[in-house]
Parts: structure tokens; sequence; C-alpha cells
């Protein structure tokens, strides 16, 4: 089973890095854009989808509730850690400046939804965005969330995708 995950989320975490270098290149603000995620959501759950059929069929067509739930988690599990790596050199060494610029931009969106926040206030929010703003924080939370809604998407797709093995057979 770990043979599946890690193929296939090797593969999803590459074209997880892919499409965020092209989006990167084009311009796109992936911080904000919301169809960005859902994007992303429909990639968990094809490869969630199509990594559980491949293995089902490899088990002669029986996967049970758990087996399916643990696949698909670690699919997206082992995809984050490639993801995850891919930021943490990004936001090192291909573009240092990223931290600046979530810093600024996370200054705006504070500013924007609390006009009459005072500037200690501000000091403290800032402060705390700055310490989950770092190369390793990112990669950090990257996993976790990724992980995170690949294990809830995994537990719906595993109801669909299970098949278990009749106990008796006649």
């Amino acid at each position: 089973m770990r043979k599946f995950a890690m193929n296939y989320g090797a593969i999803m975490g590459m074209i997880l890095v892919a499409l965020t270098i092209v989006l990167d290149q084009l311009g796109v603000d992936t911080m904000n854009a919301k169809w960005l995620n859902i994007i992303n959501y429909l990639v968990f759950i094809g490869f969630i989808i199509y990594g559980t059929y491949q293995y089902r069929e490899a088990s002669e067509g029986f996967i049970s509730y758990p087996q399916a739930l643990k696949l698909g988690t670690s699919i997206v599990f082992f995809s984050s850690l490639i993801l995850a790596f891919y930021i943490f050199v990004y936001a090192n060494f291909i573009n240092p400046d990223l931290i600046e610029e979530i810093l600024l931009k996370s200054e705006e969106q504070i500013w924007v939804q609390n006009p009459n926040i005072s500037d200690e206030e501000m000091e403290v929010a800032l402060s705390m965005v700055e310490k989950f703003t770092t190369p390793t924080m990112m990669s950090v939370m990257t996993i976790l969330s990724q992980s995170f809604m690949g294990f809830i998407f995994s537990l719906l797709t595993s109801l669909f995708l299970r098949n278990n093995k009749p106990e008796f057979e006649a």
C-alpha cells in the first residue's frame, strides 16, 4: 500500500508544484485565488479516487474502508511533502522577498478589516503573522493542512470505493 501511496503522491505533488510554477509565471496571486483552492481540491479528490481504485484492482477487487482511508490520506501526505519542499526552496532561494510580500499583504488586509486598529494592536497582529510566515512554518503548515484535507476527502471517497472481501465464500 505504501508503494501506491508514494507513487501517486509523488505524481500528484509534481503536478501541484508544476501548477504553482505556471501560475507564478503568469503572475497569478496564488495566496488570494479562491478558485485555485477548488482546483487543488479537485486534484486531491481525483488522485485519491484513482489511486484507491488502482489499489483495489491490484488487490483482487477488494479494499476495506480503513485501507481506503489510509491510502487516500497517505497519497495526499506524500504529495504535501513534495509541495512543502518546493515552498521551502522557493521562499528561501528562488523568491526570498516572498515573506516580505506576505507581510505587506497581511498588513493591508488587517487595515481593510479593521480600519480603527491601533498601532500597538497592528504590531501584535503582524508579529503573529511574522511567526507563521517563515519558510519552515509555511512548509509545516502545508503538510498539516493538506494532510488534513486529504483525510477529510478520504473519509468521503472511501465510502464509495470500499469493497469488502466476503467473509464466507461458498
